[in-house]
């Protein structure tokens, strides 16, 4: 997996391990292997006007399986912290598709 960025829901969350659910993403399975590095960035809810937040974890894939065109997958958490994401960049062409 090595490179690969996707995006998914985080399922449930400790400070020992991470669940996660990948849409779509059931292909990745056969291009993992037990003890894999997977680093994730968990976006922490938050107001929009708000500095966005995220927990960001290093862990090991322990499990994962394929679920209904889904990856799921249990990561060994090895490291957490919480730091800023950038700021989305919104450009007045996409501002003005949102509104309309």
């Amino acid at each position: 997996m090595a490179g690969a960025q996707v995006t998914g829901r985080t399922e449930n969350v400790s400070r020992s391990g991470v669940l996660v659910r990948l849409e779509g993403e059931a292909g990745l399975a056969e291009r993992l292997l037990q003890g894999d590095f997977i680093e994730a960035d968990i976006e922490l809810p938050g107001r929009s006007s708000s500095l966005r937040r995220s927990l960001y974890c290093r862990g090991i894939a322990v499990w994962w399986r394929e679920l209904e065109g889904d990856l799921v997958l249990a990561l060994a958490v090895e490291h957490l912290r919480f730091r800023d994401l950038p700021r989305r960049h919104v450009d007045a062409e996409s501002a003005r598709s949102l509104v309309m």
